[in-house]
């Protein structure tokens, strides 16, 4: 694992939220994600961002809060292996604490063998599969 020095972690702020938009189209392949049947704009939710030493963007995680329930949306990195998307995952729980969430969960593909493997790595677990 790299050394996560030479990146920073910060929590999104409103001024960011132009440069997220095209980061999102370009991981995500629209302004938009559905999830549970809504439709969902991350660029407008909360998140957190990992950041090069030169304040180049090389990690995002949204996430929202719905009552006592906290709901990681996105998470990208483009830094693998080097403790960025722990880093990030780590910061959501963080909020989420604060909030006094009695729960995060998160939703991801069946056939996204990475995703599910990073989770359960992480002390998530598999609540429901969906066929289809």
């Amino acid at each position: 694992m790299a050394n996560q020095n030479q990146f920073s972690f910060r929590a999104v702020k409103d001024e960011d939220r132009a440069s997220i938009l095209p980061l999102i189209k370009e991981l995500w392949g629209e302004d938009h994600i559905v999830v549970h049947e809504e439709l969902i704009f991350p660029h407008k939710l909360p998140g957190f961002l990992a950041l090069r030493n030169d304040d180049q963007i090389i990690g995002l995680i949204t996430y929202r809060i719905t009552g006592d329930s906290c709901e990681i949306m996105t998470l990208n990195s483009q830094a693998e292996d080097q403790g960025v998307g722990t880093e990030l995952i780590e910061s959501v729980i963080g909020a989420a604490r604060r909030a006094g969430c009695a729960s995060i969960t998160l939703t991801t593909t069946n056939d996204n063998q990475t995703a599910i493997d990073f989770y359960t790595n992480r002390g998530f677990s598999l609540k429901e599969i969906r066929p289809g």
